[in-house]
Order: C-alpha cells, then sequence, then structure tokens
C-alpha cells in the first residue's frame, strides 16, 4: 500500500511540474543594432525598488522583484547601452553602466514599449506566462508607449511585415489597422510606430494610402496620442 501511495504521489508531483512547463514559454525578441522601440508579452512586471511601480498595469500581470533590471536582461548583458520609456509620470532612463540611483526607470512591464539602445544585434530572451490579448491597460490623454502583447502579428498589407519579429508567431490579416485599435476607437488621434524600416504613423481621419504603419506585432512598440483617458486591449 505505502508503493502504491508513494508511485502515485511521484506521478501526481511529475503531472504537476509538467503543467508549470507547459504554461510557461520563452519569448525571443530579435533586436538590431542602434535604437530598437520594443516591448514583451511575458505577462510578468519585474522591479527593483523597495515596492511594485504604481502606475497603471496590465490586468493580470504578476510583480516580481529583482536586484537590479540587469537580472531581467541577463540575455543582452552587455550588447545595450540605455532604455528609456514614458509612462504617467513623465520620461524614464535606466543605464546598465551607472549605479541604480542614478537611474529613474526601476521597471519593466508587459503593456508598455521601451526604446532600447543596442551595441549589436542580440536576441532578448524571456521566460513565464504569456498575457492575453484581453488583457486591457489604461491609457491617459496624450502620449502613451505602448506595447503589443497580442499573440500575432496583425497586418492590413497585401504580405506580412518584412521586419525581424519573435519567432513562432502567427500572422492575421485585418481589413484596417483600425480593427487592431477599436477598444479606444475615437479616442486617439494618432498611432506611430518605429521599426529597422524607420517611424511610420496611422492617422485614422486620414485615407490609407496616407498612412505609413500597416501592421502590430508581438515584439514592438507603439507610441499613441489619447485624446481621452480609456482602456486598451488587442
Amino acid at each position: 500500500m505505502k508503493k502504491i501511495q508513494k508511485i502515485c504521489c511521484c506521478t501526481v508531483i511529475i503531472h504537476f511540474c509538467l503543467i508549470l512547463s507547459s504554461n510557461a514559454r520563452a519569448q525571443e525578441i530579435p533586436l538590431q543594432e542602434g535604437w530598437n522601440l520594443f516591448s514583451f508579452s511575458i505577462n510578468t512586471t519585474y522591479y527593483d525598488t523597495a515596492s511594485p511601480p504604481t502606475v497603471a498595469s496590465l490586468s493580470n500581470t504578476t510583480f516580481v522583484k529583482v536586484d537590479s533590471l540587469n537580472d531581467v536582461l541577463l540575455s543582452i548583458n552587455g550588447k545595450y547601452s540605455l532604455i528609456r520609456n514614458i509612462d504617467s509620470t513623465g520620461a524614464r532612463t535606466f543605464d546598465p553602466n551607472v549605479p541604480s540611483f542614478f537611474n529613474t526607470l526601476h521597471y519593466l512591464a508587459p503593456g508598455y514599449g521601451y526604446y532600447i539602445k543596442m551595441n549589436v544585434s542580440a536576441t532578448l530572451s524571456l521566460n513565464g506566462g504569456y498575457a492575453s490579448p484581453s488583457d486591457k491597460i489604461l491609457l491617459q490623454p496624450g502620449w502613451n508607449l505602448v506595447g503589443c502583447w497580442h499573440n500575432e502579428v496583425q497586418y492590413e498589407s497585401s504580405n506580412p511585415p518584412s521586419v525581424p519579429i519573435p519567432s513562432g508567431i502567427s500572422s492575421t490579416q485585418v481589413t484596417s489597422v483600425s480593427d487592431i485599435f477599436a477598444s479606444i476607437a475615437g479616442k486617439y488621434s494618432v498611432i506611430v510606430k518605429y521599426d529597422k524600416n524607420g517611424a511610420g504613423i496611422f492617422d485614422p481621419n486620414l485615407p490609407v494610402y496616407l498612412n505609413s504603419l500597416k501592421y502590430v506585432s508581438p515584439g514592438y512598440g507603439y507610441l499613441i496620442k489619447m485624446t481621452e483617458s480609456a482602456y486598451f486591449h488587442y
């Protein structure tokens, strides 16, 4: 009987570990030499202060305290020189080569976009549970630097975008970029992207041929100018 109980117990433990492994995934985000506007889909907010950040957070995020943001970015250690973001409290900067008290950026969170200056091309690797496209974040009037936590590349052009995207991501064609931002329809005036091909914009009030932003993809960040506060989700 004890042997049977032991076998059952081991089976439960193995099954539990398999469940944990299946829920945890790696996201590989390709970054080019120079400036990149990136985001991540792992639904974990990492912070190096005494308390979690008080800015708006993506729903269902998990907060994890780290000794340094360098710990989160080990996969690109020594390959980047600066990270910048904007939130409701203003612009923030993280320089991995200066003491922590000189830095004003103390968290990395899903739902946000970040500018990162890479010294060489490299791949940022993060592990954890993914956010759901339906998870939402509160955007404020004015400029918001927003991430993409959708599980697909959504594009309105005839072909998927010719830019580096995280591995294992599928693509879906949409009628218009405005469909992607339906949750904040009528509450934003312009969206700006930045990738290896340069900057691009989407203005919902302009004809399609005048807009140069044709896709939204995981791994990238977007500047959204809001005319009023609203919850955004994909």
